[in-house]
């Protein structure tokens, strides 16, 4: 059967109007995620919180959160600043896990610091700084790891996975898996509820996502080809 050229640019703008409908509802659901967690983060207190959460920002395309606190005089040094920051790092991860960020990722968490308005502290990178500083991870090239355990099978074929991309790199991401059983702490401080999870970092440290389940080879790969060429 013919398709004449009227026919052929109806098909055709039928298949555009639909894909940009996609595009539009996935925005708009994206957007309806980040204004829950904004609230989320606004309404936060806590007894034992010598803060107030005042502002929070999203940069795209990279989708990274900022946090804005405005911290009392008596905790600005020492333990109490540290479990200051720590409190608002893990109310911005709870945000994000409690609606269901999409790709089941957590975004890079920055924190500014206040005090009367002026800024005294910023803090870069949330949970995942900790990660690479712990694991002394490359900063030449991008890191893959995989949090697992001796008694997950799931985890050892994502181990598998990662050995079978590993080879086709020959050395252009380094690949790590952290046993949770023997690294009880990093696991809680990398926000590690399923296991197993993987983190990624492209070549500079920075935190790519935390993705919870399983990975096989295909998955694997897809996430890594926009920080190396295969």
């Amino acid at each position: 059967m013919k398709i004449n050229k009227i026919t052929y640019l109806l098909i055709t703008l039928s298949v555009c109007i639909c894909a940009i409908s996609i595009s539009c509802a996935s925005n708009k659901s994206f957007e309806h995620s980040k204004e829950k967690i904004e609230n989320k983060l606004l309404a936060f207190h806590s007894e034992d919180y010598p803060a107030r959460i005042t502002n929070v920002m999203w940069r795209q395309p990279d989708i990274e959160l900022t946090v804005t606190i405005e911290i009392e005089p008596d905790a600005q040094s020492g333990k109490a600043f540290e479990d200051v920051l720590e409190q608002t790092r893990w109310a911005a991860i709870k945000a994000c896990n409690a609606i269901n960020f999409p790709h089941h990722a957590v975004p890079p968490i920055n924190i500014l610091v206040r005090d009367d308005g002026q800024l005294v502290h910023v803090e870069r990178g949330g949970f995942a700084h900790f990660v690479v500083i712990a694991l002394n991870l490359p900063t030449d090239v991008p890191s893959f790891v995989n949090f697992s355990a001796d008694w997950c099978d799931k985890g050892h074929k994502t181990d598998a996975a990662m050995d079978e991309v590993a080879k086709s790199l020959n050395g252009k991401v380094h690949f790590e898996t952290v046993d949770t059983d023997k690294e009880v702490g990093l696991t809680s401080m990398a926000n590690v509820v399923e296991v197993p999870s993987q983190m990624v970092f492209d070549k500079s440290g920075s935190f790519v996502g935390l993705y919870d389940g399983p990975m096989e080879k295909d998955r694997i790969i897809e996430i890594l080809q926009p920080l190396v060429d295969f």
